[in-house]
């Protein structure tokens, strides 16, 4: 009996001791004050950190890329790249960005090589205008790296872009991942060049970079003063159209500009600006995903084009007619709004201005 008791009082007081090392575990402050004391210790060094500094490289990616040009006359300044000496973090950052390095200054031979390297496996961005005078490295890009190039943007005189597409051979190679192509012819502009018996427009080689109707979806196409023949490749799978200052030499009836918008179904935006368009479709076109659409035009084009759009799923438009000043009844508003918005919702937003003989049209939903 005795042995029972004192196994019993061993056990209970094992217990006891336990028990009263976890109590003193939970209730005892210096646990506690370590803690705090390196929260403390914690939120002293954050605070002596810049924000920009404990950004996530994700996030800074994004921000350097804001910085890099978009416009080709920006390109003279390669300021934009001196981020990747700020710091090591940011170097890191920048050097596992490919698409921050994907728009080579080409008129620095070895920095533009380095870029390139660098960028790999971005697709290329080319952009080049009359005022940074790098048109020898732009011909060794698109001699050497065709199967890069994602973009190409290109403002000059119609001589100089000539000679650039002619050195390059473009018609030989092949652009598997070109998406976007911008080329601005800046000579002169004249409104009837046909009339005034001066060419000043210039017509693009459909063979460009091997084109075909076998094009990925959703590119981009912009040209002023210039175009390929209406029946290019070129016109096919686009999500954004922009044609601007083609005169009459250009001879664009409706019925092939309507031919255009059938092969590029998907087509998101379209810009008429200064075009002339001849003649008139008798086939309506719907373009159920066209969101965004800009014309400046004579009134009777405006409304030979708007009578024979669809545009179930507009969302802006924008129209800028010019009225012929022989006429002196000019129609009502209604007659060039997008049929969608003859019958404007209550949250439509509609704006109309007359300046001289043009009215400014803009709708937006």
């Amino acid at each position: 009996m005795s042995e029972k008791k004192s196994t019993t009082s061993q056990t209970l007081s094992t217990a006891s001791r336990h028990w009263r090392t976890l109590i003193d575990i939970f209730t005892s402050s210096k646990p506690k004050d370590q803690v705090s004391e390196k929260k403390k210790s914690r939120r002293a060094s954050n605070a002596t950190i810049p924000l920009i500094a404990r950004l996530p490289p994700e996030l800074l990616a994004e921000i350097f890329l804001l910085r890099v040009p978009t416009k080709p006359e920006n390109m003279s300044d390669p300021g934009w790249i001196t981020v990747s000496h700020v710091s090591h973090h940011w170097r890191q950052t920048a050097l596992l960005c490919p698409a921050f390095w994907a728009t080579p200054i080409i008129r620095c031979p070895a920095l533009a090589r380095m870029m390139i390297s660098r960028s790999v496996p971005y697709p290329l961005v080319l952009r080049v205008s009359q005022a940074n005078h790098a048109w020898s490295g732009a011909i060794s890009l698109l001699r050497k790296y065709p199967e890069r190039l994602g973009v190409i943007d290109v403002h000059a005189d119609q001589h100089i872009i000539k000679y650039l597409l002619a050195r390059t051979e473009v018609e030989r190679r092949a652009a598997p991942l070109l998406r976007a192509v911008t080329i601005v012819n800046r000579s002169p502009f004249v409104g009837d060049a046909a009339d005034a018996g001066v060419d000043v427009g210039m017509w693009l080689d459909e063979d460009m970079f091997l084109r075909n109707e076998s094009a990925v979806r959703g590119g981009q196409l912009h040209l002023e003063c210039c175009a390929f023949p209406w029946t290019s490749a070129w016109y096919s799978q686009l999500a954004h159209l922009h044609l601007e200052r083609l005169a009459r030499t250009y001879h664009l009836p409706m019925p092939d500009l309507f031919a255009i918008l059938r092969r590029s179904r998907t087509l998101e935006s379209l810009a008429l600006i200064d075009v002339w368009l001849e003649g008139k479709s008798d086939a309506a076109l719907e373009l159920p995903k066209l969101r965004e659409l800009r014309v400046r035009a004579w009134d009777w084009m405006c409304i030979r084009l708007m009578a024979q759009l669809t545009l179930p799923a507009i969302e802006r438009f924008q129209m800028v007619v010019v009225f012929d000043s022989e006429f002196n009844d000019k129609p009502g508003i209604q007659i060039f709004l997008p049929s969608v918005a003859t019958t404007p919702a209550f949250s439509d937003r509609v704006n109309v201005e007359m300046r001289g003989e043009e009215m400014h049209i803009s709708w937006s939903r």
